[in-house]
């Protein structure tokens, strides 16, 4: 019986952050990952739909896979990893970077034992590591554990400028 390919081409089946779709294109390498068996499949983008979701930030793409015995279905959960070429990046452990109503930031380690927020705009995370777009410098150290207790401190203190604590671990901001 020849291969009969299954399509996912439903929104739901293969969202793509807006902010992702600059770093595939078709033919894009793609590893699959059946939800429910754990069973991977090699893949490439087949098509990138022209048309976004504003209202999600979200485009979407097409993956075409082998399917010569049926077993998958249209809409079935998957887990899609795309294969990019990677870059040089000012990155963070994700842990690091904390949100808030202001946005994005870190506590960067001021050295005798102060500590101060920084704004930051985040990128890419991935693989435990948040991208710094702008706010750190490579060089600086930030804290990576335990920063959580420092907001809450400060916030009871009245403001983060009088952050001035001592014994959090932190760890130096580096590209990856």
């Amino acid at each position: 019986m020849p291969a009969q390919p299954a399509w996912f081409h439903r929104l739901d089946a293969l969202d793509i952050l807006l902010k992702d779709l600059q770093f595939i294109s078709v033919g894009t390498p793609a590893t699959v990952t059946v939800a429910q068996t754990g069973e991977k499949i090699d893949t490439v983008i087949d098509y990138i739909h022209p048309v976004t979701d504003p209202d999600n930030l979200e485009g979407m793409a097409r993956l075409v896979l082998d399917n010569p015995t049926g077993k998958l279905k249209t809409g079935a959960p998957l887990d899609v990893v795309f294969t990019s070429k990677a870059q040089s990046r000012l990155a963070v452990p994700e842990e690091a970077v904390l949100y808030s109503g202001m946005g994005a930031y870190t506590i960067e380690d001021a050295g005798g034992g102060a500590y101060r927020p920084v704004m930051v705009k985040t990128g890419i995370t991935s693989d435990g590591l948040t991208e710094i777009t702008s706010g750190l410098s490579e060089g600086q150290f930030v804290v990576t554990s335990g920063q959580f207790m420092l907001d809450a401190e400060s916030n009871l203190r009245g403001g983060m400028a009088n952050m001035n604590m001592k014994d959090m671990d932190t760890e130096q901001s580096h590209g990856k």
